[in-house]
Protein backbone atom coordinates (compact mmCIF):
# COMPACT_ATOMS: atom_id res chain seq x y z
CA UNK A 1 0.00 0.00 0.00
CA UNK A 2 1.64 3.52 -0.66
CA UNK A 3 2.00 5.74 2.37
CA UNK A 4 1.72 9.51 1.62
CA UNK A 5 1.83 11.70 4.53
CA UNK A 6 -0.22 14.38 3.36
CA UNK A 7 -1.59 15.13 -0.08
CA UNK A 8 0.73 18.21 -1.62
CA UNK A 9 -1.21 19.79 -4.48
CA UNK A 10 1.73 21.25 -6.98
CA UNK A 11 0.23 24.36 -6.84
CA UNK A 12 1.41 27.42 -9.46
CA UNK A 13 1.74 29.92 -6.24
CA UNK A 14 4.20 27.78 -5.32
CA UNK A 15 7.46 30.16 -5.15
CA UNK A 16 10.32 29.09 -6.91
CA UNK A 17 12.33 27.92 -4.11
CA UNK A 18 9.75 25.77 -2.96
CA UNK A 19 10.04 23.80 -6.39
CA UNK A 20 14.04 24.47 -6.02
CA UNK A 21 13.69 22.48 -2.40
CA UNK A 22 11.56 19.20 -3.66
CA UNK A 23 14.55 19.28 -6.22
CA UNK A 24 16.76 19.06 -3.88
CA UNK A 25 15.01 16.82 -1.55
CA UNK A 26 14.82 14.37 -4.43
CA UNK A 27 18.33 14.44 -5.15
CA UNK A 28 19.86 14.26 -1.84
CA UNK A 29 17.69 11.20 -0.95
CA UNK A 30 18.43 9.75 -4.41
CA UNK A 31 14.77 9.37 -5.09
CA UNK A 32 15.34 8.47 -8.54
CA UNK A 33 15.85 5.27 -7.51
CA UNK A 34 13.08 4.91 -4.70
CA UNK A 35 10.38 6.77 -6.11
CA UNK A 36 7.86 5.57 -9.07
CA UNK A 37 10.67 4.63 -11.70
CA UNK A 38 7.22 5.18 -14.69
CA UNK A 39 6.71 8.35 -13.40
CA UNK A 40 10.17 9.22 -13.45
CA UNK A 41 11.17 7.59 -16.64
CA UNK A 42 7.75 9.87 -18.21
CA UNK A 43 8.61 13.21 -16.20
CA UNK A 44 12.46 12.55 -17.02
CA UNK A 45 15.29 12.99 -14.57
CA UNK A 46 15.02 16.95 -14.38
CA UNK A 47 11.00 16.36 -13.08
CA UNK A 48 11.22 13.37 -10.89
CA UNK A 49 10.80 15.75 -7.86
CA UNK A 50 7.12 16.32 -9.38
CA UNK A 51 6.65 12.36 -8.88
CA UNK A 52 5.93 13.27 -5.70
CA UNK A 53 2.45 15.10 -6.50
CA UNK A 54 -0.23 12.65 -6.24
CA UNK A 55 -1.14 14.48 -9.57
CA UNK A 56 1.42 13.08 -11.80
CA UNK A 57 2.04 10.22 -9.45
CA UNK A 58 -1.28 8.65 -9.53
CA UNK A 59 -1.67 7.27 -13.12
CA UNK A 60 1.81 5.20 -12.47
CA UNK A 61 0.34 3.64 -9.22
CA UNK A 62 -0.94 0.13 -10.16
CA UNK A 63 -1.67 -1.25 -6.36
CA UNK A 64 -4.70 0.15 -4.70
CA UNK A 65 -4.69 2.71 -1.85
CA UNK A 66 -6.27 4.33 0.70
CA UNK A 67 -5.87 8.04 0.98
CA UNK A 68 -6.45 9.90 4.57
CA UNK A 69 -6.33 13.65 4.07
CA UNK A 70 -7.46 16.82 5.05
CA UNK A 71 -9.25 18.95 2.38
CA UNK A 72 -7.21 21.87 4.51
CA UNK A 73 -3.79 20.77 4.83
CA UNK A 74 -2.75 23.79 7.52
CA UNK A 75 1.32 22.87 6.42
CA UNK A 76 0.71 23.74 2.93
CA UNK A 77 -1.80 26.76 3.70
CA UNK A 78 0.70 28.44 5.93
CA UNK A 79 4.34 27.52 4.15
CA UNK A 80 3.04 27.61 0.26
CA UNK A 81 0.17 29.76 0.24
CA UNK A 82 1.41 32.17 3.32
CA UNK A 83 -2.58 32.10 4.78
CA UNK A 84 -1.77 32.27 8.02
CA UNK A 85 -5.00 33.21 9.01
CA UNK A 86 -8.37 30.80 10.00
CA UNK A 87 -11.49 31.41 8.73
CA UNK A 88 -13.92 33.24 9.69
CA UNK A 89 -11.16 35.49 10.33
CA UNK A 90 -9.41 36.22 7.25
CA UNK A 91 -9.34 38.82 4.88
CA UNK A 92 -11.35 39.03 1.27
CA UNK A 93 -8.23 38.35 -0.42
CA UNK A 94 -7.14 35.45 2.17
CA UNK A 95 -10.62 34.05 2.14
CA UNK A 96 -10.70 34.03 -1.81
CA UNK A 97 -7.39 31.78 -1.65
CA UNK A 98 -8.92 29.46 0.64
CA UNK A 99 -12.08 28.29 -1.79
CA UNK A 100 -9.25 28.02 -4.78
CA UNK A 101 -7.70 25.82 -2.78
CA UNK A 102 -10.52 23.81 -1.52
CA UNK A 103 -11.59 23.81 -5.24
CA UNK A 104 -8.23 22.39 -6.58
CA UNK A 105 -7.52 19.94 -3.79
CA UNK A 106 -11.64 18.50 -5.06
CA UNK A 107 -10.84 18.65 -8.93
CA UNK A 108 -7.55 16.96 -8.68
CA UNK A 109 -8.53 14.73 -5.80
CA UNK A 110 -11.66 13.57 -7.78
CA UNK A 111 -9.09 11.82 -10.48
CA UNK A 112 -8.54 9.45 -7.55
CA UNK A 113 -12.08 8.69 -6.76
CA UNK A 114 -12.75 6.76 -9.84
CA UNK A 115 -9.84 4.05 -9.85
CA UNK A 116 -11.14 0.92 -8.64
CA UNK A 117 -9.97 -0.31 -5.62
CA UNK A 118 -9.08 2.69 -4.29
CA UNK A 119 -10.41 4.20 -0.81
CA UNK A 120 -10.15 7.47 1.00
CA UNK A 121 -11.37 9.26 3.97
CA UNK A 122 -11.21 13.05 3.55
CA UNK A 123 -12.45 15.68 6.16
CA UNK A 124 -12.68 19.63 5.74
CA UNK A 125 -10.67 19.75 8.98
CA UNK A 126 -8.06 22.29 9.03
CA UNK A 127 -5.02 20.21 9.82
CA UNK A 128 -1.67 18.24 8.92
CA UNK A 129 -0.17 14.75 9.51
CA UNK A 130 -3.56 13.93 11.21
CA UNK A 131 -3.29 9.75 11.03
CA UNK A 132 -0.91 10.82 14.20
CA UNK A 133 -3.79 11.56 16.22
CA UNK A 134 -5.90 9.27 18.05
CA UNK A 135 -8.58 11.26 17.88
CA UNK A 136 -8.84 12.24 14.52
CA UNK A 137 -8.55 8.07 13.87
CA UNK A 138 -10.67 6.66 16.00
CA UNK A 139 -13.37 9.31 16.75
CA UNK A 140 -14.33 11.49 14.37
CA UNK A 141 -16.88 10.72 12.08
CA UNK A 142 -18.16 11.39 8.59
CA UNK A 143 -21.55 10.14 8.02
CA UNK A 144 -21.37 7.56 11.29
CA UNK A 145 -18.23 6.22 10.41
CA UNK A 146 -14.51 7.01 11.76
CA UNK A 147 -11.08 6.69 9.44
CA UNK A 148 -10.20 3.31 11.14
CA UNK A 149 -13.85 1.78 10.53
CA UNK A 150 -13.63 3.17 7.16
CA UNK A 151 -10.00 1.94 6.69
CA UNK A 152 -11.05 -1.57 7.50
CA UNK A 153 -13.96 -1.91 5.81
CA UNK A 154 -12.03 -0.90 2.61
CA UNK A 155 -8.90 -3.46 3.37
CA UNK A 156 -11.45 -6.08 4.49
CA UNK A 157 -13.41 -5.40 1.27
CA UNK A 158 -16.62 -5.06 3.24
CA UNK A 159 -19.18 -2.51 1.85
CA UNK A 160 -18.60 -3.46 -1.65
CA UNK A 161 -18.46 -0.99 -4.40
CA UNK A 162 -18.07 1.46 -1.41
CA UNK A 163 -15.07 2.98 -1.73
CA UNK A 164 -14.35 6.07 0.76
CA UNK A 165 -16.37 8.41 3.04
CA UNK A 166 -15.50 12.58 2.54
CA UNK A 167 -16.47 15.52 3.93
CA UNK A 168 -15.39 17.85 1.43
CA UNK A 169 -17.07 20.59 2.86
CA UNK A 170 -16.19 24.46 2.35
CA UNK A 171 -15.06 26.40 4.94
CA UNK A 172 -15.85 29.74 3.91
CA UNK A 173 -19.18 30.30 2.05
CA UNK A 174 -19.14 30.36 -1.24
CA UNK A 175 -20.22 34.78 -2.11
Amino acid sequence: MQDFSSMFLHLIQMSQVFVTDFDMFSKMQQCQRTVNQRCINTLGPENNWRCFFPEYLNQFISTPFFAYNSAYDTWQLDNILGLFCRPPECEAPQQAAFEEYYREFQTRFNGLTHIPGNGWYINSCLNHCQASADSFWGQMQVDGQTPAQTFGNWYYLRNEGEFGRRSLLMLIPEQ
